[in-house]
């Protein structure tokens, strides 16, 4: 673990280029992610793997594809908009939020998982898991994200 963890470290500050990683399956740890979305909004330059961005709460479910890629956040009040765009039928269900903790135990962010549901009650297949730092409720701020597809009724991803 201790090799893997120091080789993406390098990765994420910059020292090393992403394209000597061929064939790296990208799977963060959620201190990873998190470390990953701190240096996005310290404006610190990032590999060119990280630079994808959407506006992802306002795609419809018919362009969501599987992937990791920043978004900026809609903050009313002091709750985070997560409606979809022009259809009002779906939305962004938060189902879990965990804390994570440095070596210190000091929290350094906090990984959300949310299911794309339709109408009321109708989760979909569609989940992302959205790594935030301890600012992410100011304006201007990043979250990356991980979207992908759930198959109904089974735990793995698909992909």
């Amino acid at each position: 673990m201790a090799s893997r963890r120091n080789a993406f470290s390098s990765m994420i500050d910059h020292r090393l280029n992403p394209d000597l990683f061929i064939g790296f399956h990208f799977l963060p740890t959620y201190e990873d992610g998190i470390r990953i979305v701190n240096n996005k909004n310290a404006g610190r330059e990032l590999p060119p793997i990280f630079n994808e961005y959407r506006r992802l709460f306002q795609c419809q479910p018919k362009q969501l594809e599987e992937c990791y890629c920043f978004t900026d956040v809609a903050v009313i009040g002091n709750k985070v908009n997560r409606a979809l765009g022009e259809d009002s039928r779906y939305y962004w269900k938060n189902i879990n939020k965990e804390f994570v903790k440095d070596d210190n135990n000091t929290v350094i962010g906090c990984v959300t998982k949310l299911v794309l549901h339709k109408d009321k009650n109708t989760p979909t297949e569609w989940h992302i898991l959205e790594y935030r730092d301890r600012k992410t409720a100011d304006a201007g701020r990043w979250v990356l994200c991980q979207i992908y597809k759930r198959e109904k009724n089974n735990d793995n991803v698909t992909g």
